[in-house]
């Protein structure tokens, strides 16, 4: 039917369409501008109503800002001038250009498509405003309970995270190649934010901050987004003039640089090559539908990462008890699983603690011989967690209400009842042949009980020792 009315603002077609009715004017710009990849021209490049304007020489810069002026006086719009700058890359003199008879301003640094554009060609300032930006989605999340501990389980703050808070941390940053500080910077703020989740300290492994939580690296977050754009950019689902111009310079790009440049067409052909994902030849000549290709890629990345992480576990002594064998970086741990109050939530994060070895007993705290780690309760053996959990005597009374149901799983399972498997089985139930809901809960209860009885009688010991 014959449109009348033109598009509503926001339509998915709208942005199209104006750049359709803008053809004329980006024609113009890019004869002026003579800039070009190759055979493709690159002098004006428009999205949606905002404009960006490149040229070599400051009188062709001049002169693409005149064309400007004039088509938008024929078709009475305006440009802003107090919102339009000037950005001099690779060169040190400063030109100043006019835009409806005033002078534009110039800048350091302007904020284009969700990345910082500046003279120096880092992405410093990106990272720094994704950070902040991450930030803020994050303090709007406490309302709905995403504050540790006290509010909602790692289980939901884990989906409240990946839905809000990542794809505002990595906006924008799958379309450039990040260097190592870039992925450095972004790693910190996301391994954070998973610390806090968990009510973990900042001692704690670094594989286990992922296991547990079922949540990739920021790395393998970053490949999945990128790897991603490229299957978009390839389709052209939309056969617009600026689709069809972005497919074919990712092809002349990946015909013309090799592995060694520092062209995202280079950058996502070495991750192609690093997942054992098809090539991108086979890849643009048969193009996968976007569900599937999601599929596979974040399978293939899950996996590439997931041993990664398992191989740095098995050398960490502090991960000792955790079966890294049968997590996954799809789904929590079952550690987090059925917390229904903060209680539970509260009892679930000492027993991660101690199951990534950071509670507090006198052997993680011993440091070159300092203090004596034998066990301020009983006098008699040093304080580990096998210790803790299994012969402290001045816990006997709290563990018995617990410990026939737990070697009861162990006979129906016939898993051998030594003093090292039973603390696996207690710490992790993926220790089990079959793990049970009910066993999760239990050993969370018990832990929690010896937790508050060993608080308790240290403090009691502690005042007694205050007043003699």
């Amino acid at each position: 039917f014959e449109e009348k009315q033109g598009i509503r603002q926001g339509r998915s077609s709208s942005a199209d369409k104006y750049k359709a009715g803008k053809n004329r004017l980006l024609h113009q710009l890019d004869c002026y501008t003579s800039n070009r990849i190759g055979h493709l021209p690159v002098g004006a490049i428009m999205v949606a109503d905002d404009l960006v304007i490149t040229a070599k020489e400051p009188y062709r810069q001049q002169i693409s800002l005149n064309i400007a002026q004039c088509d938008a006086a024929k078709d009475r719009y305006k440009f802003n001038t107090d919102k339009t700058k000037t950005i001099t890359l690779n060169s040190n003199d400063d030109h100043v250009f006019h835009l409806n008879g005033k002078p534009l301003g110039s800048s350091m640094a302007e904020l284009h498509l969700g990345i910082v554009r500046n003279s120096q060609g880092d992405n410093t300032a990106t990272n720094t405003e994704r950070i902040k930006s991450a930030r803020r989605a994050t303090f709007s999340l406490l309302g709905a309970g995403y504050y540790g501990v006290n509010g909602v389980g790692p289980c939901v703050a884990s989906f409240q995270y990946k839905a809000y808070v990542v794809p505002t941390l990595l906006y924008g940053v799958e379309a450039i190649v990040p260097n190592t500080d870039d992925l450095k910077r972004l790693d910190q703020a996301h391994k954070k934010s998973l610390r806090r989740m968990q009510g973990l300290p900042d001692s704690t492994a670094i594989p286990g901050l992922y296991l547990l939580i079922g949540i990739p690296t920021i790395e393998a977050l970053i490949h999945i987004r990128a790897l991603c754009l490229f299957r978009s950019i390839i389709a052209a689902e939309k056969p617009s003039p600026p689709s069809i111009f972005i497919k074919e310079l990712i092809q002349r790009q990946l015909a013309m640089k090799d592995n060694s440049s520092h062209s995202w067409a280079a950058y996502i052909r070495k991750l192609l090559q690093r997942y054992q994902l098809p090539n991108p030849s086979t890849l643009i000549s048969d193009v996968p539908t976007k569900k599937k290709w999601a599929k596979v890629v974040k399978t293939a990345v899950n996996d590439h990462w997931l041993k990664t992480l398992v191989e740095e576990a098995k050398c960490k002594k502090s991960m000792s008890f955790l079966n890294a064998e049968k997590c996954s970086l799809s789904d929590t741990h079952p550690v987090w699983h059925d917390l229904h109050c903060p209680l539970d939530v509260m009892k679930a994060t000492v027993k991660a603690k101690m199951l990534l070895q950071r509670y507090p007993l006198l052997t993680s705290h011993t440091a070159r011989n300092q203090r004596s780690e034998t066990c301020m309760l009983c006098k008699q053996e040093p304080e580990t967690t096998s210790h803790f959990l299994l012969h402290c005597p001045a816990l006997q009374k709290e563990r018995n209400i617990y410990m026939p149901r737990i070697l009861n799983t162990c006979r129906c399972q016939n898993i051998s009842i030594g003093s090292e498997q039973v603390t696996k089985i207690i710490l992790d139930s993926n220790h089990l042949n079959h793990p049970d809901r009910s066993h999760e809960i239990t050993c969370r209860n018990m832990i929690y009980k010896l937790h508050t009885r060993r608080a308790n009688l240290l403090g009691s010991e502690t005042r007694y020792k205050s007043r003699t």
